[in-house]
């Protein structure tokens, strides 16, 4: 990415790496061209457009409260990115906002990769299920929906239920998320509107590096069975 940036002539640029994204912003404006960062909010000045991911953290929360549950966990990977700085900070400041805490964080990586994974999932699932069951958190945040399921197959493993045992929700809103096996409550992300803004936020800064500003589009909260359910 960084070698085209500097030996090409590029029309504009579009970052949605997780780690070096501020960084190919920064080289992008001193050769003045215009970059759009996507679902990472730039450290830098830099325009971008991302999912909401403070209130998609807060409405899962609102969520699981609803369905009754008063003990939570978190299962990250071990690097944060904005992405998920911005979920666990809307999900634990409103349930805080509710009179909860977080009483437990899973953080677990795969294999050395810095982000959010299925293997990361399998062992955040793995110590959870190793709780005595008076400890364990009745609802799980997985940061990521890819976590969620790696979690709920690990709970099962070990002879757990979900939700009956013990709820889980995710975020993105991947396709294997929807399979009946999974059944993933979780939050949407607006993908098909962040790329239409992101190209529309190229275009308007065409010939010229891209003025320092920032879209936030809300996500859908997308209820399944993961979870238990506030009751009707």
């Amino acid at each position: 990415m960084l070698e085209a940036i500097l030996q090409y002539r590029l029309d504009g640029c579009i970052v949605s790496s997780a780690e070096p994204a501020s960084q190919v912003a920064a080289i992008c404006e001193e050769h003045g061209v215009p970059a759009v960062m996507v679902n990472r909010l730039p450290m830098l000045r830099a325009a971008a457009v991302a999912c909401d991911n403070t209130a998609g953290g807060r409405e899962l929360a609102d969520f699981l409260c609803r369905g009754g549950h008063r003990s939570f966990g978190i299962a990250m990977g071990p690097v944060a990115a904005s992405t998920a700085q911005e979920r666990e900070h809307g999900f634990v400041s409103r349930l805080a906002e509710h009179g909860f805490i977080v009483s437990h964080r899973f953080i677990r990586g795969e294999n050395g990769v810095p982000v959010t994974s299925y293997g990361g999932g399998w062992q955040a699932g793995l110590d959870i299920a190793d709780l005595p069951a008076r400890e364990r958190p009745e609802a799980v945040l997985a940061i990521s929906d890819i976590m969620a399921i790696g979690l709920i197959e690990a709970l099962r493993e070990r002879g757990l239920h979900v939700p009956q045992d013990i709820s889980v929700v995710g975020f993105d809103g991947i396709r294997d998320g929807a399979r009946a096996s999974y059944s993933l409550t979780t939050v949407r992300q607006p993908l098909p509107q962040m790329v239409a803004w992101s190209l529309d936020m190229l275009d308007r800064h065409s010939g010229s590096s891209a003025q320092p500003e920032t879209l936030l589009i809300p996500g859908e909260l997308v209820i399944r069975n993961s979870a238990r359910l506030p009751p009707d």
